[in-house]
């Protein structure tokens, strides 16, 4: 009997082990974000908070009617991407790289199951790597821009 239970556990071993695992106080709780600057200015400002409850993974913007809930899979993804550590090489990483003048700047702050506010800032990312949190706040800003911009007409 103990060597099918360790032959099961020698099976799923690895598998386990190569799945990231963030500790539960470093889980993001609140994503909250603004884009700012750009070749308009002011006019394509876009703030943001992607909000984890009981009831689901919702993003909304303030000052606006915009809420749009997330499927179980893309909120997994953006928990993946909040990790702090991450996004402090991230950051780092871009720091490197000149924005335009024209360029947008974003600012992210992820606060944590344990109460703690992480908050970085990315100027001018010329293209933020697929599935990273720069990239849906990205792509997230621009759908909260058009919503704005179509409720005015």
């Amino acid at each position: 009997m103990w060597r099918a239970a360790f032959a099961v556990l020698m099976l799923t071993a690895p598998a386990c082990a190569a799945k990231p695992v963030l500790k539960e106080a470093n889980r993001a709780m609140q994503i909250k974000f603004t884009r700012s600057g750009g070749f308009a200015g002011a006019a394509t400002n876009v703030s943001g908070a992607l909000q984890w409850t009981a009831g689901g993974v919702h993003v909304t913007s303030e000052g606006s009617a915009y809420r749009r809930d997330l499927p179980p899979s893309e909120a997994r993804q953006l928990e993946a991407a909040a990790n702090p550590s991450a996004l402090t090489r991230a950051q780092r990483d871009a720091s490197s790289a000149l924005a335009a003048s024209d360029a947008f700047q974003y600012d992210i702050t992820v606060i944590t199951r344990d109460g703690k506010s992480h908050p970085f800032t990315f100027s001018g990312v010329a293209a933020p790597s697929e599935g990273s949190l720069l990239a849906w706040v990205e792509q997230e800003a621009q759908k909260i821009w058009m919503f704005r911009v179509n409720a005015r007409k």
